[in-house]
């Protein structure tokens, strides 16, 4: 027997994702950026910041830093947008920089080896596996983020992130203890 319904109609099925029953505090980031590995207490600030989504955060070349601010990409409408320096932004480059280690690509991200933590295909593992292991370690344990899911990770959640954490980016100039 025939359904009436069209095939396609019968195999998509609707995705939802459960909305989080809490957001991450103030000092619940702040306390985690004091054990976090080098790669996330330079990311998170330039996050804070900016606020793009981390396959747009991965991105950024060096190149991409300029006399007149920094050009990030959008992945959506593929709009080029400059972020005018501030000594916020200028203070957290460096940091970035500061920080590479022995990498040498053109990438503002990269791993010791210089490659970039943002595959072709977009995929960010590298990324992914360092801040795992970063919520997985007993020191975070104590920090309640809610189901070992990192702040900064879910991209739909991120602009609301910054909005909430205001005061950190005012907060962040002062901060030396990276």
């Amino acid at each position: 027997m025939r359904s009436s319904q069209p095939t396609t109609e019968r195999l998509v099925t609707k995705f939802s994702v459960k909305p989080r029953k809490r957001y991450v505090d103030d000092w619940e980031l702040l306390e985690a950026m004091k054990v976090a590995p080098m790669l996330v207490r330079t990311y998170l600030p330039l996050k804070l910041l900016i606020g793009l989504r981390k396959s747009e955060m991965l991105s950024i070349k060096l190149s991409d830093v300029q006399e007149n601010g920094l050009y990030a990409q959008r992945a959506k409408g593929g709009k080029l947008t400059v972020y005018e320096w501030t000594d916020a932004l200028r203070q957290a480059i460096d940091l970035i920089k500061a920080n590479r280690g022995r990498g040498t690509g053109p990438y503002l991200f990269c791993t010791r080896e210089g490659q970039p933590y943002i595959k072709e295909d977009g995929s960010t593992s590298g990324f992914d596996s360092v801040s795992q292991r970063f919520m997985a370690k007993d020191s975070m344990r104590s920090i309640k983020t809610g189901k070992n899911q990192a702040p900064w990770g879910n991209d739909s959640q991120s602009m609301m992130y910054v909005r909430r954490l205001g005061a950190i980016r005012k907060a962040w100039p002062e901060r030396n203890s990276c």
